[in-house]
């Protein structure tokens, strides 16, 4: 699985122990892989977007579950937890995200990091 991950990819990661401004729990979570390939070719970490659950935020991008993406049910890619982590993190793949979500990504990634 290391050597193999792409972008567009949804994947179960080991994200670990979390602190108390995290939402995100302990454990192992479903994220986007979001860093470019060749990042990905030529490192060792990788950069993730947790799947969360569903909100209604300006920093959250809702997707729907379908055979491609692997989701079991609508959950929220939650921008504001953006992280990289050590590739030997990642479990397994689960799906792939659809092109439909793009532009809902970069528009958040903008207003994430302050860009808009």
């Amino acid at each position: 699985m290391e050597n193999k991950i792409t972008s567009v990819m949804i994947v179960v990661v080991s994200l670990g122990a979390r602190s108390l401004a995290e939402e995100t729990s302990a454990g192992s979570h479903r994220c986007l892989i979001l860093q470019n390939n060749l990042g990905n070719k030529a490192s060792k970490i990788t950069t993730v977007v947790p799947f969360l659950s569903k909100k209604d935020y300006a920093f959250v991008v809702n997707v729907l579950p379908t055979d491609d993406n692997g989701l079991d049910r609508e959950r929220g890619l939650h921008f504001n937890q953006i992280r990289s982590v050590d590739r030997s993190r990642i479990i397994s793949m689960i799906g792939t995200l659809e092109e439909s979500y793009w532009e809902s990504i970069k528009a958040v990634i903008d207003i994430q990091f302050g860009f808009y």
